[in-house]
């Protein structure tokens, strides 16, 4: 049975929301849908001209969210039923010593 949550970070800010979706059904999914607020139009073509020309910035392009203190027992109880579907498959490091 599929399963939504949703993260509100402790801001309250409301473009900083996390929605996850996990599907356990084979393979089994974690989707995190976060929200990337939008540049002005002539903002987002001298971002394109410097992304065809190669410019990196070196720290990235982020933001932040700040997991409140009662959404901690929930976000555990999803990875740990996402983790609970992986174990049927093999990770990398099983992989590697079968090589």
């Amino acid at each position: 049975m599929s399963r939504t949550e949703f993260f509100e970070c402790a801001c309250y800010s409301p473009e900083h929301v996390l929605h996850f979706h996990f599907d356990p059904e084979e393979p089994a999914w974690l989707l995190i849908h976060a929200f990337l607020a939008p540049d002005p139009f002539w903002q987002r073509i001298v971002n394109a001209v410097k992304y065809i020309f190669g410019y990196k910035c070196r720290y990235g392009h982020f933001d932040e969210f700040l997991l409140r203190r009662e959404d901690c027992d929930k976000f555990m109880d999803l990875l740990q039923a996402y983790k609970a579907t992986q174990q049927a498959y093999p990770t990398d490091a099983d992989i590697d010593r079968l090589r």
